[in-house]
């Protein structure tokens, strides 16, 4: 699997793990979880004052577009996937919930109602205590087609990292350059595999880590909200086991419209090559995400 961290709801090629949620009553903190969108000055705050179910509710809503109630519309990408039914993010601070505009209200009250149960999480690798139950409740609905799960993360504030690879960078004059070579001679067959069809599969702001003069892999944005942002990843087959993955990802966090913002990572649990460009890059997991379609 080449495209390496993305949120829910970006290309067909990544994980799609997307939802949203209605309003409910406060719960004690332990079981805390959230249905509504961040605010702006939530989005916006400091780093070092937002816990973990904090940051989990900023991400959720970096990925997707929420109505003002905290249903998601689609995802926040160009695609505009729809994403899944229901999304849990959990972590030790509390937990967030997000549900697909088309999930009744009455099943809306009733998945609350399961998440508030569900204790802090001690293995991230866990499955949710009530994930059988949620995959039946929606199949009342809509049969499930399938349910997926991985790993948050955040970027630390600074990266210590130096790229083993030449980066070409979105708004610059090489990226200007490297756009128009791709316009005029059409995309590589390797990217097209990919499914970067043209130029408009890039994501700005994104960064392209080289091998010679070929591109090898791409971090794009999947996400962006007011005071934050998602990288997803897609490294060509050609390229991959050479740590391109890691330097594109560490070129994109360092971006100017980047850098300063909460920036989010995520993918599934199979994906151990994703992973691995976590640990080299220094990421703090921050939660792990139940998802179903």
């Amino acid at each position: 699997m080449a495209l390496l961290g993305a949120g829910y709801g970006t290309r067909t090629r990544a994980n799609s793990l997307e939802g949203c949620c209605a309003a409910v009553t406060p719960i004690p903190r332990v079981f805390q979880h959230n249905s509504r969108a961040a605010t702006p000055a939530e989005q916006t705050a400091p780093r070092c004052t937002i816990d973990d179910r904090g940051l989990l509710s900023i991400e959720s809503a970096t990925i997707a577009v929420l109505t003002e109630s905290g249903r998601v519309l689609h995802g926040a990408s160009p695609e505009r996937s729809p994403g899944a039914r229901f999304s849990l993010s959990r972590s030790r601070d509390g937990h967030v919930v997000r549900l697909r505009q088309d999930v009744g209200e009455e099943m809306a009250r009733a998945i609350e109602r399961l998440v508030a149960d569900e204790p802090p999480l001690d293995d991230p690798r866990s499955r949710p205590v009530h994930a059988d139950d949620y995959a039946r409740l929606l199949g009342v609905e809509t049969p499930v087609e399938d349910a997926v799960a991985g790993p948050i993360y955040v970027f630390p504030e600074r990266l210590d990292f130096e790229p083993p690879a030449p980066l070409v960078r979105s708004g610059t004059p090489e990226g200007d350059a490297l756009v128009a070579r791709l316009v005029a001679q059409g995309m590589p067959a390797a990217m097209r595999d990919m499914k970067f069809v043209d130029t408009g599969e890039l994501w700005t702001p994104w960064c392209i880590a080289l091998d010679g003069d070929e591109i090898g892999s791409v971090a794009f944005t999947v996400g962006h909200g007011p005071g934050s942002a998602e990288v997803g990843v897609a490294t060509m087959r050609p390229f991959r086991g050479r740590g391109l993955a890691s330097a594109a990802t560490s070129g994109w966090a360092t971006l100017p419209a980047i850098r300063d913002l909460h920036r989010f990572y995520s993918t599934s649990w199979s994906n151990d090559s994703s992973q691995r460009v976590t640990e080299r890059l220094g990421l703090r997991l921050i939660g792990a995400r139940f998802a179903i379609s």
